[in-house]
């Protein structure tokens, strides 16, 4: 039983020992740990189905879930500042996903072999290509490459648009 469980328990016990009616009701959310947001963002654990995918695929660090929540994969060997950058990265992909943003600049061919194999190889993904490129050179994520003159435009638009 959690703190915030025994002190409503002792008031519904007070409550009746007194002779009250009803038990007054406490709001439980303010004894959570308050959870850090990014871009306007916040995190959650994975629920059970992502948890045994992070499980199965500890080379995936995060998610941005359809849920607009950052979801870190509890089984990453990434230290936290690394997993705080896989935050940041994933906010910015709900922020470009629920801006409809999408990066307009050509992949190079040297980018398009990195993600050879994963999803976002895939020619129905390249959006999602375009835009994980976009958030991981803003996360300073070296898995990106360098971006071209032309990427870079677009990385620069992306972080001007970003909530402060």
């Amino acid at each position: 039983m959690s703190i915030a469980q025994k002190i409503q328990e002792l008031i519904r016990l007070r409550s009746q020992a007194v002779g009250g009616a009803s038990t007054p009701s406490i709001n439980l959310d303010v004894f959570k740990k308050s959870q850090p947001k990014y871009y306007g963002y916040s995190t959650r654990k994975p629920y059970d189905s992502e948890d045994e995918f992070f499980k199965k695929r500890t080379d995936v660090a995060g998610m941005a879930a359809e849920d607009g929540k950052i979801v870190l994969n509890p089984y990453s060997k990434n230290s936290a500042k690394e997993q705080e950058s896989v935050a940041k990265n994933e906010a910015i992909r709900l922020w470009m996903r629920d801006n409809n943003f999408s990066a307009d600049f050509k992949v190079t061919p040297k980018q398009a072999e990195f993600f050879k194999g994963t999803e976002y190889g895939k020619p129905e993904n390249q959006k999602q290509l375009k835009n994980t490129l976009v958030a991981r050179w803003l996360t300073g994520d070296p898995s990106a490459g360098k971006p071209t003159k032309e990427q870079r435009s677009v990385v620069e638009k992306v972080k001007s648009m970003l909530p402060k």
